[in-house]
């Protein structure tokens, strides 16, 4: 985080809140990267926790720049394509117009950031395209980090799975659904992008009535693959 100081010393402490996102915690104390000004004095950072709140810097910083590192450990439930935003809350120094409140023009805000995880990522999403009520469609996994998943469709919408499913990579994968009572038994289709490739948009995966095979070559670290089933309560196949 890098902090800039205008105009004249600081009179009074800057103060440092930030809250992290869900599955980010501290690896470390936040510590201060020297730049051009001087009497700057980081002190009661925490060392541990999702939250380094409480960090302050003494007065009598002149104008210049600094920055503040913040160390951070990333769980892989934080992992994926969307990323996260962290904003710092800075107030204090002497600055009427910096304050506690949030969204001021001191707050340092970073931009949302892919995190890359080893393993590759599957969702299923299930598009309903005809069918009235409440439908819930089961899938039978091979080759993931689980077993089985199932999604919940009220009429004629779009709705997503489990989004904990992991590979391995270079090891293919299948997708079995089992539609509800009444339903055809298979698909109107089935296929799976890849939103983390440089082809976010290319369909992949081959479907064989109800199973849809993802090839070992697509499960690569950091993809993120979502697999479509379209199902139709009017649609059959023979």
């Amino acid at each position: 985080m890098a902090i800039t100081v205008s105009n004249t010393a600081t009179t009074a402490p800057i103060t440092l809140a930030d809250t992290l996102p869900a599955g980010i915690t501290l690896a470390g104390p936040p510590t201060l990267i020297a730049g051009t000004s001087t009497g700057v004095v980081l002190s009661a950072c925490a060392a541990a926790g999702s939250s380094a709140t409480g960090c302050s810097i003494g007065t009598g910083v002149t104008p210049g720049n600094f920055s503040v590192k913040i160390p951070v450990n990333v769980a892989a439930l934080a992992a994926g394509v969307t990323g996260g935003t962290n904003t710092v809350n800075l107030g204090g120094g002497g600055d009427p117009a910096c304050t506690n409140a949030s969204a001021e023009a001191c707050d340092a805000t970073t931009p949302a950031t892919r995190v890359i995880s080893d393993v590759p990522w599957v969702r299923i999403i299930k598009q309903v395209i005809s069918g009235a009520g409440s439908n819930q469609f089961s899938f039978a996994l091979s080759g993931l980090s689980q077993f089985s998943d199932s999604v919940t469709v009220a009429g004629a919408t779009t709705a997503t799975g489990s989004l904990t499913i992991t590979g391995a990579v270079g090891v293919g994968a299948s997708i079995t659904e089992s539609s509800p009572a009444g339903w055809p038994a298979n698909p109107v289709s089935a296929s799976c992008v890849d939103a983390a490739s440089a082809t976010p948009t290319a369909a992949f995966g081959t479907l064989t009535g109800n199973v849809l095979t993802i090839p070992a070559s697509r499960m690569v670290a950091g993809a993120d693959i979502q697999c479509t089933f379209v199902n139709s309560a009017g649609f059959a196949v023979n």
